[in-house]
């Protein structure tokens, strides 16, 4: 196979500081990795498991039409703890349709980030 699966996803943000702390906190992202690009552009990479996030710091942050999905094993023990963390709710958590016959009962709910980008949580 030419492709084997996406190596991360990158968070344009307008405050990387905020953004660093706000996924260490709530979701347990790590940081692992730092550089500058030759223009003085800084990217922080965080790590969740074998989930890489690329933050990068932006003027101008402009969300629209895309989100991604953290899996948890507790659904009702995460959703407890972004309510106790007051995450906003996009979309409340309710039934997902089973792409797997092991996803059979699975919820699914959506949250706001600090630039208003999406994240949802599985499971």
């Amino acid at each position: 196979m030419l492709f084997s699966r996406i190596d991360h996803i990158a968070l344009d943000v307008s405050d990387s500081e905020k953004t660093v702390q706000f996924y260490q906190t709530i979701f347990g992202f790590k940081v692992y990795s730092e550089s500058t690009t030759k223009n003085g552009h800084h990217i922080i990479y965080m790590k969740l498991g074998d989930t890489i996030l690329e933050i990068s710091q932006q003027k101008e942050v402009v969300h629209s039409g895309y989100h991604f999905c953290i899996h948890t094993t507790n659904f009702e023990k995460a959703i407890s703890h972004l309510s106790a963390h007051n995450i906003p709710v996009y979309q409340p958590p309710h039934p997902t349709a089973p792409r797997t016959p092991s996803e059979k009962g699975w919820m699914r709910a959506v949250y706001l980030g600090p630039d208003g980008e999406l994240v949802e949580i599985r499971g």
